[in-house]
């Protein structure tokens, strides 16, 4: 949100909704706001999860060293009253040199812990995360793809499922195993879209969602939760 009396000024806002649709913070809740200095201290790019009962949101985040800033991934949880668990952002995953750090970041709860991906900007490629309730990493980062960009993610409570702009799926085990490297490609005539894709588990299968360059229409592919291979269905 850019602020009402400083434009100039970007900060990560949240409100919550009730059930009914019924806004119950008029006021957003402020998760992190630009700082003075250094300039542009901002976060951007927030996504958000919940673990049932409690929120967590995640940003493209920056730690400043000599001037230069250092990317990111930081986030806070927010309980369901709205107040922070975390009185300060918590780094979740923090990049060692000033480029190409990782960018459009999303994030999912599955069982027992956050599986939070992301690209590397400049790279096109896609890696993971896995973080625990209390914030603390289960492990170091993980290779998803070598190719790939905006990466969405969802899970079928336990196993996970990113796929990226490149129309492309991967498979990622609870334990953060990525059994499809290269990829299964998705069903989309006309090829990649910017805006694209999404996706979600529906009880049964994985359904991916593409917008097509070509086409003014959105794609859907069914996937199987086939633990050997993958089978679109249409």
């Amino acid at each position: 949100s850019e602020r009402p009396e400083w434009y100039f000024f970007e900060d990560v806002m949240g409100a919550r909704i009730a059930g009914d649709g019924t806004l119950l913070d008029p006021t957003p809740i402020p998760l992190r706001l630009e700082n003075n200095d250094p300039a542009n201290d901002n976060g951007r790019n927030p996504t958000v999860t919940s673990d049932g009962q409690n929120w967590l949101v995640v940003w493209e985040d920056q730690i400043w060293n000599s001037g230069i800033p250092y990317p990111n991934l930081a986030g806070r949880r927010v309980a369901t009253d709205g107040t922070m668990l975390d009185p300060n952002p918590v780094v979740l995953y923090q990049y060692n040199t000033y480029s190409f750090g990782p960018i459009a970041p999303h994030v999912v709860w599955a069982e027992d812990e956050y599986l939070l991906v992301w690209e590397r900007s400049g790279y096109y490629t896609l890696h993971g995360r896995r973080i625990g309730a209390d914030l603390i990493p289960l492990g170091a980062p993980f290779a998803i793809t070598s190719n790939g960009y905006g990466p969405r993610v969802a899970t079928n409570g336990t196993d996970y499922l990113v796929v990226s702009r490149s129309n492309l799926a991967h498979r990622v085990t609870h334990a953060g195993v990525s059994l499809d490297p290269a990829g299964v490609a998705l069903q989309v005539p006309g090829g990649w879209d910017f805006r694209g894709p999404d996706v979600a588990w529906n009880g049964t299968h994985w359904v991916a969602v593409s917008p097509s360059i070509q086409y003014p229409n959105a794609f859907q592919n069914r996937i199987s939760d086939n633990k050997t291979s993958f089978e679109t269905l249409f």
